[in-house]
């Protein structure tokens, strides 16, 4: 027979959704009220997970995080101040096939250049991608006391893992 989860196991369960700021406002508010009844053991335990899962995420989405180009900024306002409001003509002008065709492949190769010029350099490949492709990457695994299993991947070749 198995036993009724305790109040307290309830809320450490909980401090997932609470780090991930997956909770309604009332939900939050809610469990922020049950922790503070609970006492102060089960509330540091509560916010001991909240911590670790807060401090796991920030290393998880540093690792493949890259700087946008220095200048994107002033690029993004420039584009957002110019005037893109073309005045017509009142009477068309007649224009012929070869300076159209010529006036867009000038276009073509300046967009074209331009495209080139503010592309961006390729990624590079984070650790653990480089971990995984390394030819003598080794993978262990282990049961956890408190339930679960962790697998720990490593190259000595990386001297990363």
């Amino acid at each position: 027979m198995s036993q009724p989860h305790s109040p307290s196991a309830d809320l450490l369960e909980l401090a997932v959704p609470y780090a991930l700021h997956a909770l309604s406002d009332d939900e939050r508010d809610t469990l922020e009220g049950r922790v503070v009844a609970a006492g102060s053991a089960v509330a540091d335990a509560f916010y001991d997970e909240v911590r670790a899962v807060r401090e796991t995420m920030a290393v998880v989405s540093g690792s493949d995080a890259t700087e946008p180009p220095a200048d994107l900024r002033r690029r993004l306002l420039a584009a957002i101040a110019d005037d893109n409001v073309r005045v017509l003509p009142s009477k068309p002008r007649r224009r012929t096939a070869w300076m159209s065709a010529a006036a867009a492949l000038a276009i073509g190769i300046t967009a074209a250049g331009i495209g080139l010029w503010i592309r961006p350099p390729a990624p590079q490949p984070s650790t653990a991608q480089q971990v995984f492709a390394a030819a003598d990457v080794h993978t262990i695994s282990g049961a956890i006391p408190a339930g679960g299993t962790a697998t720990v991947v490593f190259s000595r070749d990386r001297n990363a893992g």
